[in-house]
C-alpha cells in the first residue's frame, strides 16, 4: 500500500502511519530493525502494536495522544473515524477498534493530550468532541457550529 499520514508519540516510542487502507500503530524499533538490519520475518509480532486492515478507502490523518493512551484515523472522504485504545480506562480491551460516526465528511481529528476526549471538524462546518473512555463507548460532549 501507499504510505500515507504519519504520527510519533511524544516520547518517540510509537509510530502510527496510514498505508493504503491500513491504520499501524508501530514500536520504534520497527523501523531501526528494518532499515538497519535489514527485513525480519518474525519482527511484526513485536514491532506492530496495533492495526486496523481494510478501511473503506485510505488513510488521510491519523494521531496519537501524548501519553501514547489513544490512537485515531480517519479515511479520505468518509465521515468515521477509527479508534485504537492501546491502554488506560475504557469500555474495550487495549487495541480494539472503535468507530464513531458523523453525518458528513470528516476533515480533520486531534485527541486530547490524555487520549480521553476526541475532536471531529468536517465538511459540515462544525466540530464535535467525544469523550472516547465512557462506559458506553464514545459519546458526544460538546458540538460547535463553525459557520
Amino acid at each position: 500500500g501507499r504510505l500515507g499520514p504519519l504520527a510519533v508519540s511524544e516520547d518517540a516510542s510509537l509510530i502510527v502511519v496510514g498505508i493504503g487502507r491500513t491504520l499501524a500503530v508501530l514500536r520504534e524499533d520497527y523501523f531501526e530493525e528494518r532499515f538497519l538490519k535489514g527485513p525480519n520475518p518474525n519482527m511484526s509480532d513485536r514491532a506492530v502494536v496495533a492495526q486496523v486492515n481494510n478501511a473503506e478507502s485510505d488513510i488521510c490523518t491519523v494521531d496519537i495522544s501524548a501519553n501514547c493512551a489513544t490512537v485515531a484515523a480517519c479515511g479520505k472522504d468518509e465521515n468515521w473515524v477509527a479508534l485504537l485504545v492501546l491502554n488506560g480506562p475504557g469500555p474495550e480491551p487495549p487495541g480494539r477498534a472503535l468507530f464513531v460516526n458523523r453525518d458528513a465528511q470528516i476533515h480533520g481529528i486531534a485527541l486530547s493530550p490524555d487520549g480521553r476526549r476526541l475532536a471531529i471538524t468536517g465538511r459540515d462546518r462544525k466540530a464535535t468532541i467525544f469523550d472516547v473512555c465512557a462506559p458506553a463507548g464514545p459519546t458526544v460532549c460538546a458540538d460547535f457550529d463553525l459557520a
